[in-house]
This record gives C-alpha cells, sequence and structure tokens, in this order.
C-alpha cells in the first residue's frame, strides 16, 4: 500500500511525461507489452483511456493492474496511474 506522500511523489513525476493512452480496442498484448517494458524503465506511468472506454475505466484498471503486477495509484478523469517496483533501476521514485 502506498502512502499519501508516495502518491504524491509519483503524481509530481508524471505531471509532464508522456501518457500512455488506451483508444477504441481496449487492452491489447501490444499495450501490455509497451506498458511492461515503460514500468520496467520509469516505474510509473500516465494512461489515458479514450473517451468511449471512459465507463469501463474501472475494469481497465484492474485489467492493468493484474496482467502488469502493477499498483493503481490512482483514477483522475479519463487517466490511470500505475506504479511497479523495478530493481533494474539505480534510483527509486519511492524507497519500497
Amino acid at each position: 500500500m502506498l502512502s499519501n506522500k508516495n502518491v504524491a511523489i509519483i503524481k509530481e513525476y508524471l505531471l509532464h511525461r508522456k501518457k500512455y493512452q488506451i483508444g477504441s480496442k481496449d487492452v491489447t498484448e501490444n499495450i501490455i507489452q509497451v506498458l511492461d517494458k515503460a514500468l520496467i524503465a520509469k516505474e510509473a506511468v500516465s494512461i489515458s483511456v479514450g473517451k468511449s472506454k471512459k465507463l469501463d475505466l474501472r475494469r481497465i484498471a484492474d485489467q492493468l493492474q493484474e496482467k502488469l503486477n502493477a499498483t493503481i495509484v490512482a483514477i483522475i478523469g479519463s487517466t490511470i496511474i500505475l506504479y511497479r517496483f523495478s530493481s533494474s533501476l539505480k534510483t527509486h521514485l519511492i524507497s519500497e
């Protein structure tokens, strides 16, 4: 479980970073692979979900959490923020 301080650190880190997008094709294997590589490299990702999928936002977040073994940091509007500790990085966003 992430503390409020850790959530704030992750949100601030992602503020000016690239958002990944999920459009009309839902969660595909390609999206999973791209997000997996991003989580290894950055530990946290921000994912924008298309307006047509906004009603399924929680389901999509749960799918990504399960398939990527990540933690849902927040769901804000149509954006999902995920975090996963990466042992391959020398410096980490938050200390585990």
